[in-house]
């Protein structure tokens, strides 16, 4: 019986935690800027290359701050630096730069006997928008945590389908749902912004604003009824609608460009006469019919939040009052002190487990370097045997997480024109880190066109293809100068044959 109280306390705790989660969401920083210093001259600036930048997530005692990303300047003294991080209670980024005093760029640096105790030293700094005069920074931060401000978007259309036998003949949809939708991840829920219907001659007219703390990403989402007259005219009414008890759904995202801040600056998106079946196939993200109709989603997913919340109650009753009224069969293994350890209210066990979360061991900073060449069998060439190297393929080192969080984003390079690249990253989960990196080829480039599998790989031109790796686990190393020289080399990695965990086509 003591057991069955444990497993009821433990499933309360997690579904606190659950509840908690709601408070995290991915947020992004990218940095870019010039690393200088007053040159001895006292007439320009001294540009600092191969000096490290490093992109951390700042945490409070007792964890450690989170190294995002790690780079470092070029010839020029420019850098480029992107991260994320996804913290229940927000993220605080900064920037770590790391002067090696043993260059010799800066011996050309007015104040390198001030910033060098000796060769062997790193002079560093951390970002504070404050920085000393010796080391001037072009700097541009892009972080998410800052809130965008009230953004709106209208949009207008005239919803219609063709007719039944002559295409050229088009039906004006009246009667249309038309929903005005800010998108949010999971496990947040998309809100809804506005709702409007097309008037007799199918046209519509709506608009709406959000304020995210992230950003905002509107869409609207169409739906037109299958039980109306109307809709039987349209030829795809098969398509359309499985039954007359459905309504057929089209969700088109709208683009950046037209979101305005004011009444001033006020843009339209005009969709035109917009065929809700045959029209932007490259940019509606989805069509589909759904049964039964109007808000019945909405009602089910209410009632679930209330038996979820009911089931909750009851079991928090159930506990307490038999916590109060009755002895277990096991007290005498328990013994006095060991029963009282059962005597906690709701919040005192959601406390517990956030505590117990919090305080969970830390595996350590653990790192991975990889490099490779990617390649693909030439489409000219292939009876030779020979491959086409892929410049400005997209590397991105993740550290995997268990659903419902997202992977993490290490570190995001780019091939050279020999298509090689190296990446370095790390991370520090409380539950060991699972490393692995995610090639993205733009099936845009005309070099992806010279692929002798480019039809399997790009769906079309504005497709990306992706193709996973892991890494394994004896790649790993502990100590940031990698004096193992522990780097795991894919060497020449063909996007077709070579071994992958995942390889699929996505469009935008």
């Amino acid at each position: 019986m003591g057991n069955k109280l444990f497993q009821s306390m433990l499933l309360i705790i997690l579904l606190s935690l659950v509840t908690s989660a709601q408070a995290w969401r991915t947020a992004y920083a990218s940095v870019e800027g010039t690393v200088v210093c007053d040159s001895k001259n006292g007439h320009s600036k001294a540009l600092l290359s191969d000096v490290t930048i490093q992109l951390w997530e700042w945490d409070a005692w007792p964890l450690k701050n989170d190294m995002l990303n790690k780079t470092k300047t070029t010839k020029d003294g420019e850098f480029s630096i992107t991260g994320s991080s996804s913290e229940m209670w927000g993220d605080d980024f900064f920037i770590e730069i790391k002067v090696p005093c043993s260059g010799t760029d800066i011996q050309k640096c007015d104040s390198r006997a001030t910033m060098c105790i000796n060769p062997n030293c790193e002079w560093y700094k951390l970002f504070s928008f404050s920085l000393p005069s010796m080391l001037l920074i072009g700097l541009l931060l892009l972080a998410t945590s800052v809130q965008p401000g009230t953004e709106y978007v209208t949009v207008t259309g005239n919803i219609i389908c063709n007719a039944g036998r002559l295409n050229n003949v088009r039906v004006l949809l009246s009667k249309v749902n038309v929903q005005l939708r800010e998108y949010d991840n999971w496990p947040l829920t998309d809100d809804v912004l506005n709702n409007t219907k097309t008037d007799s001659a199918g046209n519509f007219i709506i608009s709406g604003s959000s304020s995210e703390w992230y950003g905002n990403t509107f869409f609207i989402e169409i739906k037109v009824p299958c039980w109306e007259p109307l809709t039987a005219k349209c030829n795809s009414m098969a398509e359309m609608c499985t039954s007359t008890d459905c309504e057929y759904f089209v969700k088109l995202f709208i683009e950046d460009d037209f979101e305005y801040e004011d009444e001033k600056g006020k843009k339209l998106k005009d969709l035109g006469d917009f065929n809700v079946v045959e029209d932007l196939k490259d940019k509606v993200s989805k069509r589909y019919s759904m049964f039964p109709a109007g808000d019945v989603t909405f009602k089910v997913e209410k009632k679930v939040q209330q038996m979820v919340l009911t089931t909750i109650l009851l079991l928090q009753r159930i506990i307490l009052i038999s916590i109060v009224h009755k002895k277990w069969e096991s007290e005498k293994y328990f013994g006095e002190r060991r029963w009282k350890m059962f005597s906690f209210s709701l919040p005192s066990m959601q406390l517990i487990g956030l505590l117990l979360l919090a305080t969970s061991v830390q595996s350590g900073t653990e790192y991975v370097t990889v490099r490779g060449t990617i390649v693909c069998d030439s489409a000219r060439y292939k009876h030779f045997g020979a491959s086409t190297l892929l410049p400005h393929a997209n590397i991105q080192l993740k550290e995997h997480d268990t659903w419902p969080f997202t992977d993490d984003v290490i570190n995001t390079t780019i091939t050279d024109t020999n298509g090689d690249f190296n990446i370095t990253g790390s991370s520090d989960e409380s539950w060991g880190n699972k490393f692995f990196i995610e090639i993205k080829i733009p099936c845009w480039n005309p070099v992806t066109a010279m692929c002798h599998h480019v039809a399997q790989m790009c769906t079309n031109r504005n497709c990306e293809y992706f193709v996973k790796k892991s890494i394994p686990d004896e790649m790993k190393y502990e100590e940031e100068t990698n004096e193992a020289k522990m780097i795991y080399d894919i060497r020449v990695f063909n996007l077709i044959n070579s071994k992958a965990d995942e390889r699929y086509s996505m469009c935008p």
